[in-house]
């Protein structure tokens, strides 16, 4: 069968939609359930906080797994049924210690699983037909669909989002068993470490981390403390998910568009592209206190969040070596989304006590603007193909 005669992957295509489901009803309601239950955002902001320590150590030790592994699959659907495991734990108690370590836990096995799924469907697809972009557009289609269901479904109830969670997540690690199998690249330990050499010689790469890193303190903000903002001005669980779905419909054209784009403008300009939509969001919602606006800019996320996801993922599958790609791309995602929320997570419940949610968000917003000035100045993106460590090679 020629390239071009593939059929659709629709095994990941499935996967992409039950994983972003799944996170979408963790993600979105957690610290909503932690309110209902009775916590402030100062001892939310810690729990988050210690929860990412975990996953410090995870979401390398995950990543460096799987680059070792004989087979990527087996590490990812470990992770899958053990996310489900501790889904379930959280309905034996509600003490605060109880709760820090199952968020722990959670977020231990859980966070992983996006980079590791990244990496495996890149490679999966590498020199064939389909475009990563339009395979990810399942995850943007379970994200959005299970955000408003389940808002409007939960009625202010959060405490079945565990049990939820847990049986979509339970359908993503069957789906994932059935997933063909990548193997890993290299064959020895000295090729391993011939490729972290490689990789610590790419400075550009950790330009294009501390540019993450920007990006990635507004989001953990937004996706921590603003749900509880818009409930505190009168809204619901269900105008919660209404929030995120209309920030997330529109990540279907933009992933329909991702290649194209990056063809024509190159890596770079579409990462600066995306972080200039991303600062004018947060200074939009600093300043809006209508619901309808909220939502009108709360829509750039599509272009500003898929930009930014999709050129950094797939920047990586192009120029880093093959043995070290689901490694880099843990390092990104503990860059992107653990990093702050470690460093942030307290600090950021703290600011809202004591600036307000809309201030922080304008905070945000203006340091997004300064970091995307300096990248475009002195920021590298060169798009080059990925090199290859000495005596790497594939194992099939």
């Amino acid at each position: 069968m020629t390239a071009h005669q593939e059929r659709f992957p629709l095994r990941f295509f499935v996967l992409f939609t039950l994983l972003y489901s799944g996170l979408s009803v963790f993600g979105t309601y957690i610290n909503l359930y932690l309110e209902q239950i009775g916590y402030d955002k100062a001892q939310i902001g810690l729990v988050i906080s210690i929860s990412y320590f975990a996953v410090l150590i995870g979401q390398l030790s995950w990543g460096a797994l799987s680059d070792r592994a004989s087979t990527k699959n087996w590490v990812l659907n470990l992770l899958y049924f053990a996310t489900v495991l501790v889904s379930l734990l959280f309905y034996f108690s509600t003490a605060y210690l109880y709760l820090i370590v199952l968020v722990s836990l959670y977020s231990f096995f859980c966070n992983p699983i996006p980079s590791l799924t990244e990496n495996l469907a890149l490679e999966a697809l590498e020199g064939g037909r389909w475009d990563y972009g339009k395979v990810r557009i399942g995850g943007t289609v379970g994200y959005i669909t299970t955000v408003l269901i389940v808002g409007y479904m939960l009625q202010n109830r959060y405490d079945s989002i565990f049990v939820t969670g847990a049986v979509i997540m339970l359908l993503a690690g069957l789906v994932s068993l059935r997933l063909p199998k990548v193997h890993r690249r290299y064959t020895e330990k000295h090729e391993w470490r011939a490729s972290w050499k490689q990789l610590s010689q790419m400075r550009q790469f950790y330009g294009i981390l501390a540019y993450s890193l920007c990006f990635a303190m507004g989001f953990g903000y937004f996706h921590s403390y603003y749900p509880l903002y818009l409930t505190s001005i009168g809204g619901d669980s269900g105008l919660v998910g209404l929030l995120m779905f209309t920030g997330s419909l529109l990540e279907i054209p933009v992933l329909f568009s991702m290649e194209a784009i990056i063809k024509k403008l190159g890596s770079k300009r579409t990462l600066l592209m995306a972080g200039a939509a991303t600062a004018l969001r947060w200074v939009l919602m600093s300043f809006f206190r209508s619901i309808p606006f909220i939502l009108l800019a709360n829509a750039l996320h599509s272009i500003g969040y898929i930009a930014y996801f999709y050129s950094i993922v797939t920047y990586i599958n192009k120029t880093v070596p093959r043995s070290l790609r689901a490694t880099s791309h843990s390092v990104n995602a503990l860059v992107s989304e653990i990093l702050p929320r470690v460093a942030f997570g307290y600090l950021g419940g703290l600011a809202s006590e004591r600036w307000g949610t809309p201030a922080v968000m304008l905070i945000n917003g203006l340091l997004l603007v300064a970091a995307t000035v300096l990248f475009a100045r002195f920021g590298r993106m060169e798009d080059a193909p990925a090199a290859q460590a000495p005596g790497e090679t594939l194992q099939s």
